[in-house]
């Protein structure tokens, strides 16, 4: 799964793309990325209405995010994603093809 397609949580963004030296989808600079870029990030982290629709456009595959965010909670009760991973903080969930 290229690592491109994926959707991280903001603060994690600078961790992921420095140590890991993966492309990320947002970091903390949130000025950095424009006002509609970030909206869409929070109405896909916040589950507002078209989070899906936004992630099948941006061929989002795979996320990464808190354990007990409402994007987690969401993707814990969608067929069309699969937990991968989970520790006590974060969990990964992969799309189903």
């Amino acid at each position: 799964m290229p690592a491109e397609h994926g959707f991280n949580f903001d603060n994690w963004g600078g961790i992921i793309r420095y140590k890991l030296n993966m492309p990320v989808y947002i970091d903390d600079r949130a000025d950095f990325y424009g006002e509609q870029f970030y909206q869409d990030y929070g109405r896909i982290c916040e589950t507002k209405p078209g989070w899906q629709e936004l992630l099948d456009k941006k061929q989002i595959d795979w996320i990464l995010f808190p354990k007990e965010s409402f994007l987690a909670n969401a993707l814990k009760l969608d067929k069309n994603w699969q937990l991968k991973s989970s520790d006590q903080a974060s969990v990964l969930y992969t799309r189903v093809k």
